[in-house]
């Protein structure tokens, strides 16, 4: 099946993030209607309950996926683990304590395209 736009793949590293998550998330799933996207949150055991918000919100959308690691943590290696499983042409890597803007992926990809550069 071929699709008609480059999937991008989102790996969101977590630890505690239940209150900001699924806000972020609401947004990335609105860049959708521009990007084909899977959103990958690798959660490093938090307390708070970030896997368990993440377990509903992928049986509701199976564009999320949860990688929740149990006796692994830091967040080189969670970004490192959610590149592997990734299968976008493109993969962005994001924090999800609301210090990055969602609208700065647009941004980034359409310089990529537009200047069709490889990073």
């Amino acid at each position: 099946m071929k699709r008609n736009k480059e999937l991008i793949s989102i790996v969101l590293p977590t630890l505690n993030e239940k209150e900001s998550i699924g806000l972020i998330i609401n947004h990335l799933l609105d860049l959708s209607n521009i990007h084909e996207l899977e959103i990958i949150v690798v959660d490093d055991n938090s307390k708070d309950g970030t896997s368990d918000l993440i377990r509903k919100l992928s049986k509701k959308d199976n564009r999320i996926r949860l990688i929740s690691r149990i006796g692994r943590n830091g967040l080189s290696s969670a970004i490192k683990e959610g590149c592997i499983s990734s299968t976008g042409e493109i993969i962005v890597i994001m924090d999800t304590d609301g210090q990055h803007d969602v609208n700065d992926i647009t941004k980034a990809l359409n310089a990529l395209q537009k200047e069709d550069k490889d990073v």
